[in-house]
């Protein structure tokens, strides 16, 4: 189940101790914790565009992960994206999203 980032604790360990990925328009920023679920933030600046569009892009990415296809590891997640998002079409965003993730999980191993 995915659930939003609340807390700015949360927020401020993901910006200070995450491991980061990028594929495409979307980059990530993961924590990992202890529990099972999975937290999910999003950080789309004015520059990005119109409230509109900026919940465009937000709608159309939280689809991507809600995909039976997606795999997520637990932990905590802050996407953030470029306006290529409102246009490409659905099934590159997919990817990109899975290939940014991907990116974060390798970082992950690498690490420990």
């Amino acid at each position: 189940m995915i659930d939003a980032v609340r807390d700015q604790a949360t927020f401020r360990n993901l910006r200070t101790q995450g491991i980061r990925g990028r594929s495409g328009p979307i980059r990530a920023i993961f924590l990992p914790h202890d529990r099972p679920d999975v937290l999910v933030a999003f950080a789309i600046g004015r520059k990005f565009g119109s409230a509109v569009e900026r919940n465009r892009a937000r709608r159309r990415v939280q689809a991507a992960l809600r995909s039976p296809g997606l795999s997520l590891a637990p932990g905590a997640y802050l996407f953030s994206m470029q306006r290529e998002t409102l246009t490409m079409p659905f099934e590159s965003l997919l990817a990109d999203v899975q290939n940014c993730v991907d990116r974060c999980a390798s970082r992950l191993a690498v690490s420990h």
